[in-house]
Protein backbone atom coordinates (compact mmCIF):
# COMPACT_ATOMS: atom_id res chain seq x y z
CA UNK A 1 0.00 0.00 0.00
CA UNK A 2 1.43 3.36 -1.37
CA UNK A 3 0.49 6.62 -0.04
CA UNK A 4 -1.32 8.25 -3.23
CA UNK A 5 -1.21 12.16 -1.56
CA UNK A 6 -3.70 13.57 -3.94
CA UNK A 7 -7.39 13.95 -5.35
CA UNK A 8 -8.19 14.27 -1.63
CA UNK A 9 -11.52 14.56 -0.04
CA UNK A 10 -12.33 15.54 3.50
CA UNK A 11 -15.89 16.41 3.64
CA UNK A 12 -15.91 17.33 7.21
CA UNK A 13 -13.90 20.13 6.66
CA UNK A 14 -14.49 21.52 3.35
CA UNK A 15 -18.05 19.58 3.08
CA UNK A 16 -19.03 19.53 -0.84
CA UNK A 17 -15.43 20.23 -1.76
CA UNK A 18 -12.89 18.20 -3.38
CA UNK A 19 -9.54 19.18 -3.96
CA UNK A 20 -7.73 19.44 -7.34
CA UNK A 21 -5.19 16.79 -8.31
CA UNK A 22 -2.39 19.53 -8.17
CA UNK A 23 -2.46 19.40 -4.16
CA UNK A 24 0.19 18.84 -2.07
CA UNK A 25 3.25 18.37 -4.88
CA UNK A 26 0.92 15.82 -7.05
CA UNK A 27 1.31 14.75 -9.87
CA UNK A 28 4.90 15.39 -9.08
CA UNK A 29 5.46 13.82 -6.13
CA UNK A 30 2.83 11.38 -6.73
CA UNK A 31 4.34 9.79 -9.98
CA UNK A 32 7.26 8.12 -8.11
CA UNK A 33 4.50 5.84 -6.10
CA UNK A 34 2.11 5.48 -9.32
CA UNK A 35 5.52 4.11 -11.33
CA UNK A 36 5.92 1.93 -8.25
CA UNK A 37 2.25 0.22 -7.79
CA UNK A 38 2.14 0.16 -11.96
CA UNK A 39 4.74 -1.94 -12.14
CA UNK A 40 3.69 -4.21 -9.04
CA UNK A 41 0.73 -4.85 -10.24
CA UNK A 42 2.21 -5.52 -14.23
CA UNK A 43 5.51 -7.92 -12.45
CA UNK A 44 3.56 -10.94 -11.69
CA UNK A 45 0.53 -12.55 -12.08
CA UNK A 46 -0.44 -13.14 -8.20
CA UNK A 47 0.92 -8.94 -6.97
CA UNK A 48 -1.15 -6.08 -6.03
CA UNK A 49 -0.75 -2.96 -5.01
CA UNK A 50 -2.79 -0.05 -3.70
CA UNK A 51 -2.28 3.64 -4.06
CA UNK A 52 -4.04 4.75 -0.88
CA UNK A 53 -5.90 7.96 0.31
CA UNK A 54 -7.45 7.43 2.98
CA UNK A 55 -6.32 10.24 5.31
CA UNK A 56 -7.57 13.31 6.37
CA UNK A 57 -7.03 16.68 4.20
CA UNK A 58 -3.73 17.94 5.87
CA UNK A 59 -2.89 14.18 6.54
CA UNK A 60 -0.85 11.82 5.17
CA UNK A 61 -0.72 7.84 5.01
CA UNK A 62 2.53 7.69 6.92
CA UNK A 63 3.16 4.09 8.28
CA UNK A 64 6.16 2.73 7.65
CA UNK A 65 6.93 -0.68 7.66
CA UNK A 66 7.76 -4.16 5.46
CA UNK A 67 6.69 -7.70 6.59
CA UNK A 68 7.83 -10.83 5.03
CA UNK A 69 8.38 -14.87 5.44
CA UNK A 70 11.30 -16.37 5.61
CA UNK A 71 13.10 -19.44 6.24
CA UNK A 72 12.96 -18.64 9.92
CA UNK A 73 9.66 -17.59 10.33
CA UNK A 74 7.84 -13.78 9.79
CA UNK A 75 10.06 -11.05 10.08
CA UNK A 76 8.79 -7.21 10.26
CA UNK A 77 11.14 -3.79 9.83
CA UNK A 78 8.82 -0.99 11.66
CA UNK A 79 10.65 2.35 11.81
CA UNK A 80 10.47 6.46 9.97
CA UNK A 81 12.68 5.14 6.70
CA UNK A 82 11.17 5.59 3.44
CA UNK A 83 11.75 3.70 0.67
CA UNK A 84 13.02 7.11 -1.25
CA UNK A 85 16.40 7.67 -2.91
CA UNK A 86 17.56 10.54 0.00
CA UNK A 87 18.17 8.03 2.11
CA UNK A 88 20.72 6.65 -0.02
CA UNK A 89 22.39 9.42 -1.67
CA UNK A 90 24.16 12.69 -0.60
CA UNK A 91 23.21 15.85 -2.62
CA UNK A 92 25.13 16.48 -6.00
CA UNK A 93 25.48 11.88 -5.78
CA UNK A 94 25.64 11.72 -9.77
CA UNK A 95 24.56 8.47 -9.06
CA UNK A 96 20.93 9.43 -7.37
CA UNK A 97 18.02 8.75 -10.05
CA UNK A 98 16.48 11.23 -7.92
CA UNK A 99 18.31 14.61 -6.59
CA UNK A 100 18.83 14.29 -3.24
CA UNK A 101 18.00 17.71 -1.02
CA UNK A 102 20.48 18.96 1.97
CA UNK A 103 21.48 16.74 5.15
CA UNK A 104 20.44 13.73 2.93
CA UNK A 105 21.48 10.32 3.67
CA UNK A 106 18.58 10.70 5.79
CA UNK A 107 19.04 9.92 9.56
CA UNK A 108 16.69 6.92 10.08
CA UNK A 109 16.22 4.38 12.39
CA UNK A 110 14.43 0.54 12.45
CA UNK A 111 13.72 -2.11 14.70
CA UNK A 112 13.67 -6.10 13.59
CA UNK A 113 10.56 -8.26 14.91
CA UNK A 114 9.73 -11.49 15.29
CA UNK A 115 7.45 -13.92 17.21
CA UNK A 116 4.29 -12.37 17.48
CA UNK A 117 5.38 -8.93 17.32
CA UNK A 118 5.63 -9.70 13.92
CA UNK A 119 2.53 -11.04 13.48
CA UNK A 120 0.75 -7.98 14.90
CA UNK A 121 2.26 -5.79 11.92
CA UNK A 122 0.83 -8.16 9.45
CA UNK A 123 -2.73 -7.58 11.40
CA UNK A 124 -2.10 -3.75 10.88
CA UNK A 125 -1.20 -4.31 7.24
CA UNK A 126 -4.09 -6.56 6.69
CA UNK A 127 -6.59 -3.84 8.25
CA UNK A 128 -5.71 -1.52 6.10
CA UNK A 129 -5.59 -3.52 2.95
CA UNK A 130 -9.29 -5.29 4.19
CA UNK A 131 -10.72 -1.75 4.65
CA UNK A 132 -9.91 -0.32 1.26
CA UNK A 133 -12.12 -0.75 -1.12
CA UNK A 134 -9.98 -2.04 -4.45
CA UNK A 135 -8.76 -4.87 -2.07
CA UNK A 136 -12.42 -6.85 -2.41
CA UNK A 137 -12.33 -10.16 -4.00
CA UNK A 138 -8.59 -10.28 -3.87
CA UNK A 139 -6.85 -13.11 -1.41
CA UNK A 140 -3.73 -12.15 -0.03
CA UNK A 141 -0.63 -15.00 0.63
CA UNK A 142 0.03 -15.54 4.09
CA UNK A 143 -3.48 -13.90 5.25
CA UNK A 144 -3.89 -16.34 8.01
CA UNK A 145 -0.40 -17.11 8.88
CA UNK A 146 -0.41 -18.62 12.35
CA UNK A 147 3.39 -18.92 13.86
CA UNK A 148 4.79 -21.91 15.11
CA UNK A 149 4.77 -21.87 19.33
CA UNK A 150 7.74 -22.91 20.25
CA UNK A 151 10.31 -21.96 22.46
CA UNK A 152 12.87 -20.59 19.53
CA UNK A 153 9.86 -17.75 19.17
CA UNK A 154 9.27 -16.83 22.66
CA UNK A 155 11.57 -14.16 23.50
CA UNK A 156 12.02 -11.54 26.71
CA UNK A 157 11.14 -8.85 25.53
CA UNK A 158 7.59 -7.66 25.49
CA UNK A 159 6.37 -5.07 22.16
CA UNK A 160 3.29 -3.44 21.63
CA UNK A 161 2.00 -1.99 18.34
CA UNK A 162 0.41 1.29 18.51
CA UNK A 163 -1.43 3.04 15.79
CA UNK A 164 -3.02 7.27 15.03
CA UNK A 165 -6.18 7.42 12.46
CA UNK A 166 -8.27 9.75 12.25
CA UNK A 167 -11.89 9.37 12.13
CA UNK A 168 -13.50 8.18 8.99
CA UNK A 169 -9.69 7.59 7.56
CA UNK A 170 -10.29 4.59 7.32
CA UNK A 171 -12.30 3.14 10.28
CA UNK A 172 -15.19 4.29 11.47
CA UNK A 173 -13.55 6.24 14.73
CA UNK A 174 -10.37 8.03 15.70
CA UNK A 175 -7.62 5.97 16.96
CA UNK A 176 -4.83 7.33 19.02
CA UNK A 177 -3.32 4.51 21.11
CA UNK A 178 0.17 6.06 19.48
CA UNK A 179 -0.78 9.25 21.37
CA UNK A 180 -1.37 7.54 24.13
CA UNK A 181 1.94 5.96 24.29
CA UNK A 182 3.82 8.30 24.19
CA UNK A 183 2.02 10.24 27.03
CA UNK A 184 2.00 6.84 29.16
CA UNK A 185 5.62 6.55 28.56
CA UNK A 186 6.78 10.33 29.48
CA UNK A 187 3.97 10.11 32.59
CA UNK A 188 5.49 7.16 34.35
CA UNK A 189 9.28 7.67 33.42
CA UNK A 190 11.43 8.09 36.38
CA UNK A 191 14.87 9.12 35.49
CA UNK A 192 15.86 11.00 32.07
CA UNK A 193 13.31 10.96 28.72
CA UNK A 194 15.61 11.16 25.26
CA UNK A 195 13.84 12.18 22.06
CA UNK A 196 14.88 11.81 18.58
CA UNK A 197 12.51 13.25 15.72
CA UNK A 198 12.75 15.73 12.69
CA UNK A 199 9.98 18.31 13.66
CA UNK A 200 9.96 18.34 17.63
CA UNK A 201 7.12 20.47 18.47
CA UNK A 202 5.11 18.92 20.93
CA UNK A 203 1.76 18.92 21.69
CA UNK A 204 -0.56 20.62 24.71
CA UNK A 205 -0.49 17.47 26.06
CA UNK A 206 2.43 16.56 25.97
CA UNK A 207 3.65 19.43 27.57
CA UNK A 208 1.81 19.72 30.25
CA UNK A 209 2.85 15.93 31.04
CA UNK A 210 6.59 17.33 30.68
CA UNK A 211 5.96 20.28 32.98
CA UNK A 212 4.29 18.22 35.69
CA UNK A 213 6.86 15.43 35.48
CA UNK A 214 10.10 18.24 36.13
CA UNK A 215 7.62 19.92 38.87
CA UNK A 216 7.44 17.13 40.65
CA UNK A 217 10.63 15.27 39.80
CA UNK A 218 13.85 16.86 40.37
CA UNK A 219 15.96 14.64 39.41
CA UNK A 220 14.23 13.91 35.68
CA UNK A 221 16.38 14.69 32.23
CA UNK A 222 15.16 16.06 29.18
CA UNK A 223 16.95 14.94 26.14
CA UNK A 224 15.85 16.19 22.85
CA UNK A 225 17.59 15.90 19.75
CA UNK A 226 16.18 17.32 16.49
CA UNK A 227 16.89 18.00 12.83
CA UNK A 228 18.31 21.41 11.64
CA UNK A 229 15.81 23.97 10.70
CA UNK A 230 18.14 24.45 7.34
CA UNK A 231 17.39 21.15 6.42
CA UNK A 232 13.20 20.82 7.46
CA UNK A 233 11.55 23.02 4.97
CA UNK A 234 8.02 20.72 4.99
CA UNK A 235 6.46 22.31 7.95
CA UNK A 236 5.28 25.74 8.50
CA UNK A 237 6.07 27.90 11.51
CA UNK A 238 8.37 24.97 12.46
CA UNK A 239 11.24 27.83 14.31
CA UNK A 240 8.11 29.43 15.91
CA UNK A 241 6.05 26.25 16.84
CA UNK A 242 9.56 24.57 18.44
CA UNK A 243 10.00 28.06 20.84
CA UNK A 244 6.36 27.29 21.99
CA UNK A 245 6.79 24.26 23.12
CA UNK A 246 10.52 23.83 24.63
CA UNK A 247 11.19 27.98 25.62
CA UNK A 248 8.56 27.91 28.83
CA UNK A 249 10.15 24.23 29.69
CA UNK A 250 14.05 25.46 29.93
CA UNK A 251 13.16 28.28 31.03
CA UNK A 252 11.61 27.02 33.92
CA UNK A 253 14.16 23.75 34.34
CA UNK A 254 17.31 24.96 32.58
CA UNK A 255 18.97 22.04 34.45
CA UNK A 256 16.62 19.61 33.29
CA UNK A 257 15.60 20.28 29.82
CA UNK A 258 18.58 19.59 26.89
CA UNK A 259 18.15 20.49 23.88
CA UNK A 260 20.33 19.42 20.28
CA UNK A 261 20.40 19.94 16.92
CA UNK A 262 21.92 16.75 14.64
CA UNK A 263 25.15 17.74 12.53
CA UNK A 264 26.62 15.96 9.74
CA UNK A 265 29.98 14.28 10.63
CA UNK A 266 31.38 17.04 9.02
CA UNK A 267 30.33 19.31 11.75
CA UNK A 268 27.99 21.12 9.43
CA UNK A 269 23.85 21.48 9.64
CA UNK A 270 23.52 20.63 5.92
CA UNK A 271 26.20 17.87 5.33
CA UNK A 272 25.23 14.61 4.49
CA UNK A 273 23.60 12.59 7.57
CA UNK A 274 22.47 15.65 9.19
CA UNK A 275 18.60 15.46 8.45
CA UNK A 276 17.92 13.54 11.76
CA UNK A 277 14.73 11.58 10.16
CA UNK A 278 14.47 9.56 13.21
CA UNK A 279 10.96 9.37 15.43
CA UNK A 280 12.43 7.52 18.81
CA UNK A 281 11.87 7.44 21.83
CA UNK A 282 13.95 5.82 25.31
CA UNK A 283 13.22 5.81 28.63
CA UNK A 284 14.75 4.70 32.16
CA UNK A 285 16.67 2.24 29.59
CA UNK A 286 13.83 0.04 30.13
CA UNK A 287 11.47 1.35 27.38
CA UNK A 288 12.28 2.69 23.88
CA UNK A 289 9.10 3.90 20.83
CA UNK A 290 10.49 3.21 17.12
CA UNK A 291 7.97 4.08 14.50
CA UNK A 292 6.81 6.83 12.17
CA UNK A 293 4.79 9.28 14.62
CA UNK A 294 6.61 12.24 14.55
CA UNK A 295 7.19 15.13 16.65
CA UNK A 296 8.09 12.37 19.34
CA UNK A 297 5.15 12.85 20.83
CA UNK A 298 1.70 12.59 21.29
CA UNK A 299 0.47 13.07 17.77
CA UNK A 300 -2.54 13.95 17.33
CA UNK A 301 -5.20 11.57 15.18
CA UNK A 302 -4.71 12.71 11.75
CA UNK A 303 -2.58 10.43 10.13
CA UNK A 304 -2.39 6.57 10.07
CA UNK A 305 1.29 5.47 11.84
Amino acid sequence: MLWQHKNQKDWSALPGAQLPTSIFGAPVLASINTAFWKEVNNSAPLNRAILDKAHALFGSHHQKFTVMLTDNGLVAYIGSSDYNTDRLYAKGDTAAPVASGKGAPLNDVSVRLTGPAAVDTLRTFLDRWRAHPESKGLTLTGENYTPVNSASNQGTVQAQLSHTYAKDYPFLGAVRSAADTHENICRTAKNYLYFEDQYMIGTPGLKSILRDKLTSNADIVVVAVMAPLSVVGDLPWLEERRSEFWEPLVTAYPRQVMLFEMLAPDGTDTGPGAYLHNKMTIADDTVVTIGSVTSAVARIPMTPN
